[in-house]
């Protein structure tokens, strides 16, 4: 089951920056809206050592992330989107479009990252769309 990490300072609301959070919600999800939280990780130090205590899960949700720590996860493989509003609809969509996410790990080992994001078929690029999209988590 594909792992998400989640800045939140309550589990509740995501609201945390990558680079202030002091722990992360991890979460085991599955299509047909299921989740699972499987525990509550501490991290610490800058944006390599936290992307590297995040090293097992294939999506980062958090209010804010910055180009460095965006580039630690990429080089990691692991997506870092940035949303805000309810833990538990982020997740819900997540797993509704779970596919779409997961299929871009194969994606990344094909072609660069910054080449496949400048592609119009990249579904990176339709990923973006979706979470800037006000009804992803609404």
């Amino acid at each position: 089951m594909p792992r998400v990490a989640v800045g939140s300072t309550d589990g509740v609301v995501i609201d945390e920056h990558f680079g202030r959070a002091e722990f992360f919600y991890i979460y085991e999800v599955k299509e047909h809206e299921w989740y699972n939280l499987v525990e509550k990780r501490f991290v610490q130090g800058g944006p390599q050592q936290v992307a590297e205590m995040l090293a097992d899960v294939k999506v980062v949700l958090v209010k804010q992330l910055g180009p460095h720590a965006e580039e630690e996860l990429r080089k990691r493989k692991i997506i870092g989107l940035k949303v805000e509003g309810s833990v538990e609809k982020a997740l819900k969509a997540y797993a509704r479009r779970g596919k779409l996410i997961n299929c871009l790990e194969e994606y990344y080992t094909a072609v660069s990252y910054e080449k496949a994001e400048k592609r119009e078929n990249c579904p990176l690029r339709a990923l973006k769309d979706i979470t800037a999209d006000p009804k992803f988590i609404h």
